[in-house]
């Protein structure tokens, strides 16, 4: 099982928290600490420096700065590709500012290209995690179909 894959399986099972049957919810409980440890791992795999931290701080500062406001004088919003980001006045001084903020950061922000390159082989790479298994017949009826799907492979054969 690929990393992605318990990423993946902890959500079906987070999901699946709330359907009943004793037998059901000792697989899910068993599996979900299981899956709890490895996750905490990957979490940690990925977590930004304190460095990068701050740069994403200045970064949010920089576009409050330079973006529209509203009549309370809160930074203004705007829907772009399905995310929500500041309206920019001014977007040739915000870049121009922006660029001096991405020079002295350089270091933080090549480190963490690094760190997230690393990560996504990182989840790419086989889990050898043993997770319990349980009997099409302890499953709930009310399971739906992307959870049933979601856990198909630790059904007993």
């Amino acid at each position: 099982m690929k990393n992605w894959e318990l990423l993946n399986l902890y959500q079906v099972l987070s999901s699946a928290s709330d359907l009943r049957g004793v037998k059901f919810s000792y697989f899910v409980v068993k599996n979900l600490g299981l899956l709890e440890r490895e996750i905490k791992n990957l979490s940690e795999s990925v977590k930004a420096s304190k460095e990068y931290a701050e740069f994403e701080d200045k970064r949010i500062d920089l576009a409050k700065k330079h973006a529209e406001k509203n009549e309370k004088g809160e930074p203004k919003t705007k829907e772009e590709n399905g995310k929500n980001v500041f309206d920019i006045k001014n977007i040739d001084k915000f870049n121009k500012e922006f660029d001096a903020l991405k020079k002295k950061y350089s270091k933080a922000l090549d480190e963490r290209e690094k760190q997230i390159k690393e990560y996504n082989e990182l989840i790419e790479q086989d889990n050898d995690i043993t997770l319990h298994k349980i009997k099409l017949d302890d499953i709930p009826e009310n399971i739906s179909v992307a959870q049933m799907k979601g856990i198909e492979y630790l059904i007993e054969k």
